[in-house]
């Protein structure tokens, strides 16, 4: 009798990768660059490079893009940093908070966490191309994203109700449907303030959505919970952020993604 060498998870992915008959291939993965970054990021990374090894070993064409998104806002600080920096920047994109270490010369809050871990990867022999998120939001094929999503928001509206609304109970279920009544799927930085979200005192973050999309004009309304500041954006500004559930799959299109490894917690249908 021949014992059979179980199969590795991985090999399977392969398999059902493979399926699909493709001669290129695109392996991405994302992080939020919020402080020291914590070594469990390395497994979507290990994966999608291992991904990559094996397909380019079989004589394909592979991309691999790790997405920093720099473009996300701070919710809150690691308790290394500065209470009174913290008091200043919470709320505002990361790309645009600067370094919070004196004479350090980074660009950006980001780019120091960001390269931070960056510059592990030639140790582990990994390969990939660095995508900063708030550096693709200036970008017109990114911008255009917008666009559709904005033009579509009804259609998407349906798409997350027929999936998160039977997995809620009848109170959460209520809130949702109240709440989707005036959703948009885009957050804009305030011109007043810059943050691009607000943390109230109750700890709830609210997200300087989007109220109005004027389709002819291409532009759109906001009024800032922080700091009450209502204004008008074109979407081709650069300070219009999709919401997570939407700029994700943004991105697959964009960039043609093959495949994205995550955690479970980003998956699921609530």
């Amino acid at each position: 009798m021949i014992n059979k060498v179980p199969t590795h998870w991985l090999e399977e992915t392969v398999e059902e990768i493979s399926k699909r008959n493709l001669t290129e291939f695109t392996f991405s993965t994302g992080k939020t660059p919020s402080g020291h970054v914590h070594i469990g990021i390395l497994r979507e990374i290990i994966i999608c490079d291992a991904l990559r090894r094996i397909f380019e070993k079989k004589g394909a064409k592979v991309s691999f893009y790790l997405f920093m998104d720099d473009f996300d806002a701070a919710k809150r600080f690691p308790d290394y940093i500065d209470t009174k920096y913290q008091e200043n920047y919470l709320g505002k994109p990361f790309a645009l908070i600067p370094c919070p270490f004196e004479d350090c010369g980074c660009e950006s809050y980001a780019r120091h966490f960001g390269n931070e871990l960056i510059s592990t990867f030639e140790n582990f022999g990994i390969k990939n191309k660095i995508i900063w998120t708030y550096d693709l939001y200036q970008k017109r094929e990114m911008q255009e994203k917008i666009r559709i999503a904005l033009e579509n928001t009804d259609k998407i509206k349906e798409i997350l109700k027929k999936y998160i609304v039977p997995t809620l109970d009848n109170d959460r279920k209520q809130l949702f449907i109240d709440m989707q009544k005036t959703w948009i799927p885009a957050m804009v930085i305030c011109d007043e303030c810059n943050k691009i979200q607000y943390k109230a005192t109750d700890g709830t973050i609210q997200p300087n959505r989007v109220i109005k999309y004027l389709k002819e004009e291409r532009e759109v309304l906001y009024e800032c919970p922080g700091c009450g500041y209502k204004g008008k954006n074109s979407i081709y500004s650069g300070k219009l952020k999709l919401n997570w559930r939407v700029d994700w799959p943004a991105k697959w299109a964009l960039f043609n993604a093959t495949c994205e490894p995550a955690g479970k917690d980003h998956s699921v249908k609530g």
